[in-house]
């Protein structure tokens, strides 16, 4: 009898501990799901805040009072533009449509610039190499099925801050400069041309690529082994 009882209270100590245990799990997961949704949505905040602002500097232009509000705005893109990716990889949250929204933001709020400086007289042809640039590298993207292009970041920063500060001097009433478009042209053209020689570096895996869409449009009927990665097939072209 006593040696029955022995074994109910243990078997009872082992269940309250499975118990605590199991919800302590619990709990745990829980406030890390709770963190993970709280830190997603800081980033998105960073991200959607900076999109407001450009809109913002649109709107103000718009009333002819952007002047007293362009240096606060410029400096609140800049700064969630620094911020939103870095949170976003420290926290563990980054992601395909993060990313997708902060390129799209970021281009948005360029073109919104370019708004602005063509309407203070600058030629559209000015930033003709700017169109090129995103135009070749959103087309080689697609192509190789690379989620980006290393080494063009740094040389289009160069380009990019260069246009958010004239347009801040002329906003705050400076004169336009010969000198400083032509060295903004210079910039986005230095800009264009880094891209295509990173594109050119790329020449295997664009090669790849086409070699694979000329095989399956040869065969198109032809049943075949699951077609690789873009950018990573051997070459060749058989017939299964």
């Amino acid at each position: 009898m006593l040696t029955c009882c022995t074994r109910a209270k243990e078997m009872e100590g082992k269940l309250l501990r499975n118990w605590s245990m199991m919800s302590e799990l619990l709990v745990s997961r829980r406030a890390e799901k709770s963190t993970a949704v709280w830190r997603l949505r800081v980033v998105f905040f960073l991200t959607g805040t900076r999109f407001l602002a450009g809109c913002s500097c649109v709107y103000l232009s718009a009333l002819g009072s952007l002047g007293s509000y362009i240096i606060p705005l410029f400096s609140y893109i800049f700064l969630t533009d620094l911020l939103d990716g870095r949170l976003a990889r420290r926290w563990g949250v980054s992601s395909r449509l993060g990313a997708i929204a902060d390129y799209a933001v970021d281009r948005l709020n360029f073109l919104f610039v370019i708004i602005l400086l063509i309407q203070k007289g600058l030629a559209v042809l000015l930033f003709l190499p700017f169109f090129l640039r995103d135009l070749i590298s959103f087309v080689t993207q697609l192509y190789i099925g690379s989620p980006k292009i290393v080494g063009t970041k740094s040389m289009s920063v160069v380009g990019t801050v260069g246009c958010y500060a004239y347009l801040a001097v002329l906003v705050m009433g400076g004169r336009r400069s010969l000198v400083a478009e032509v060295v903004l042209c210079l910039a986005l053209i230095v800009s264009l041309c880094n891209m295509s020689l990173r594109i050119v570096r790329l020449r295997r895996q664009v090669m790849a690529a086409f070699r694979q869409d000329r095989c399956e449009v040869r065969h198109p009927l032809t049943p075949t082994a699951p077609t690789p990665p873009r950018g990573k097939a051997d070459g060749s072209c058989r017939r299964g």
